[in-house]
């Protein structure tokens, strides 16, 4: 089970879960399994009960599988200690997972250079 903390500068902080899993799309985040909507995501920021946010955090470490538009699940990266969702990109640590496309409303896989639907976070 892992747990999502959201954020902004200085002490403000929301804790979503403890969850499987959380699907990240262009609308937003939901928990998995069962679907139960955490955040919405809009101009780079999540919105969690009225308030915005600039960051997202896993800080469990968890493993990354990317969605297609198809709904197909692709390869397991990770486990990172770690990731983090922030300026429209994910993280893991440093290094650069994805990427938001506004104009697409899709993620981009650095890895993989492909566009996706959706990224799962999962333990």
């Amino acid at each position: 089970m892992i747990r999502l903390h959201f954020s902004i500068a200085g002490p403000r902080e929301i804790t979503a879960g403890p969850a499987a899993a959380f699907r990240f799309d262009a609308h937003g985040v939901t928990a998995c399994p069962g679907g139960r909507e955490i955040a919405k995501f809009s101009d780079r920021m999540w919105q969690v009960g009225g308030q915005h946010f600039t960051r997202c955090e896993c800080r469990e470490p968890a493993r990354v599988q990317f969605e297609d538009s198809d709904g197909r699940l692709g390869a397991l990266f990770g486990p990172f200690g770690s990731l983090a969702f922030y300026g429209g990109s994910l993280y893991a640590g440093k290094t650069l997972l994805a990427r938001y496309d506004d104009g697409q409303q899709s993620w981009y896989a650095v890895q993989t250079k492909a566009d996706h639907w959706a990224i799962r976070v999962l333990a």
